[in-house]
């Protein structure tokens, strides 16, 4: 392993480094334990046959145009909330069943075509989107419950 990434192996979120071609150059600890997939098995593999659920053409190009314009890009899935499907169990339950993740790819270096990609994990944040949602509707039924239709004007309780 390259001394200079070591320690991207203490950071608690998934760092990876890919070439254009999407073939792992590096992979650190967090993404180790989360996907199940150890550093030696992972390491010169195409990221998109490790993982059939990445859209590698999709993530092909906005690796393509993060480099062209040296700028950080976003990269997530709206149907899913996952880029990786990691199981997420929570002991108080959970609406999601796979960890929701945002990735971040930054470009680090435009002739070899290699990027880092940032996998931060946003199931809390989206846990609480989905409560704040929930709670949101449970007024508006409450409301409606109370008020007249028609009238707009509060029923007797």
């Amino acid at each position: 392993m390259n001394h200079s990434y070591e320690i991207l192996n203490h950071i608690e979120e998934g760092i990876m480094v890919v070439d254009a071609d999407l073939k792992v150059h590096f992979w650190n600890r967090w993404l180790a334990i989360y996907t199940k997939r150890p550093v030696e098995k992972t390491v010169g593999a195409p990221l998109d046959e490790l993982f059939p659920e990445v859209d590698g053409p999709l993530l092909r190009r906005k690796i393509k145009s993060a480099l062209s314009v040296r700028v950080p890009s976003c990269f997530f899935n709206l149907r899913t909330g996952w880029f990786f499907k990691i199981p997420y169990r929570k002991l108080t339950g959970s609406p999601f069943r796979h960890m929701q993740q945002n990735v971040t790819i930054y470009p680090l270096s435009q002739e070899e075509g290699l990027t880092i990609l940032l996998v931060q994990d946003q199931t809390a944040l989206k846990e609480a989107q989905h409560r704040l949602q929930d709670f949101t509707t449970m007024e508006e039924e409450q409301r409606t419950f109370v008020t007249d239709k028609l009238t707009g004007l509060v029923n007797r309780v």
